[in-house]
């Protein structure tokens, strides 16, 4: 009676492990003929033995094209105004009225400022009168020079005196002229530090305002000794602002010929063209020097599966709509992008999208427009 019991006991013992190892390996052997396609493309396998060889797939595609590559080192930077004029007096006097509208833009020659002008005015109907009694003399002395009623040293004396009586009208018309304050070059002028009726005096310490050219403008790039980029002079110059990219290129006007101790770096100056004036003096930026530009054929990286073996494959489709692989060539990637060095040449067609779905020489549709 024991031994049967035993016997029974055993007998569901193996059909227990049986049933065990049967559900272990049957998904096993489902998954790996089922989802062979989905595995190849992460491990460099093609498709699964139930693949339906008439299934005409639809995929997305991407026409083969070459594209500009531009390797580029970052720096800080900081932008700088092109011109900056300081406007102080010529002429001493009291503001008596500002012609200008503050944070507006002037153009050069504008007048900014008129400083009262009525001691010039008087220097002026002055220097006038004396002018005219010297010239009158220099006649009366040239006609008693010609009948000897004088000698030629008192007729060129009083010739020198003439001279000197013109150029003190011309000194004080020069000096009504200063009354005006022009503004000497064009852009955006800030808000003045005197007012109406306040006294200034020729060239004070303190300027009456100060006007920014921002359009051209420059970029002055930190780099550091450890990173110098030689012969960068002309090198192209992108800007990346609060985490988006300026829409303007610019160029390297200079580099500086000495190294600043404290910092242990030189200072590159680049000149940008700012007509929307989003780049704002003091601004600090992210500056990427071109340090090399050249042209590419790239591909997504959604477009490539990497082998086993560790080679990479796009599928390739020709005139007839089959899907075939190929191996290409590349070890640097670009915007998410492989630089493709040997395997892909301009115009073909590969699959873009969805490689898991295809096995080698697949029939495939797409909309070549969509691409």
């Amino acid at each position: 009676m024991n031994k049967n019991r035993k016997k029974i006991l055993a007998a569901i013992i193996a059909i227990i492990v049986f049933i065990f190892i049967a559900l272990s390996i049957i998904p096993k052997l489902l998954y790996k003929g089922q989802s062979g396609g989905q595995s190849g493309g992460q491990s460099g396998g093609y498709g699964g033995r139930f693949f339906d060889p008439n299934r005409v797939i639809d995929v997305d595609i991407i026409k083969i094209a070459q594209e500009e590559i531009i390797i580029s080192k970052e720096f800080p930077a900081r932008v700088n105004a092109y011109k900056i004029s300081q406007i102080r007096p010529q002429i001493s006097g009291i503001i008596e009225k500002i012609t200008f509208t503050e944070g507006s833009k002037v153009k050069k020659g504008q007048q900014l400022y008129q400083i009262n002008d009525s001691v010039q005015k008087a220097e002026i109907k002055q220097a006038q009168l004396n002018y005219e009694a010297a010239k009158a003399q220099a006649t009366r002395f040239k006609k008693l020079l010609q009948v000897e009623g004088i000698s030629k040293q008192e007729y060129e004396d009083i010739l020198s005196k003439e001279a000197l009586a013109k150029a003190k009208l011309a000194n004080a018309k020069d000096q009504i002229d200063q009354t005006k304050v022009l503004a000497p070059i064009s852009g955006n002028i800030n808000k003045t530090n005197f007012t109406v009726g306040a006294l200034v005096t020729a060239n004070q310490e303190t300027e009456l305002t100060t006007i920014t050219s921002l359009s051209p403008i420059y970029v002055d790039i930190t780099q550091p000794t450890s990173q110098i980029i030689k012969n960068s002079n002309n090198l192209k110059v992108s800007l990346i602002i609060d985490n988006k990219p300026y829409s303007e290129i610019g160029t390297i006007q200079f580099q500086q010929s000495f190294i600043d101790q404290s910092t242990d770096s030189i200072t590159l100056r680049a000149k940008f063209n700012n007509k929307n004036q989003q780049l704002i003096p003091g601004m600090f930026v992210n500056a990427f020097i071109h340090v090399n530009q050249y042209k590419a054929i790239t591909v997504p990286q959604s477009a490539v599966m990497r082998q086993q073996d560790g080679s990479l494959m796009v599928y390739i489709i020709n005139k007839d709509n089959i899907a075939t692989p190929r191996i290409i060539q590349s070890d640097q990637l670009y915007n998410n992008k492989w630089i493709v060095k040997k395997g892909l040449k301009e115009g073909e067609i590969i699959i873009n999208k969805g490689l898991f779905k295809i096995r080698p020489n697949a029939k495939v549709k797409f909309d070549l427009n969509n691409k």
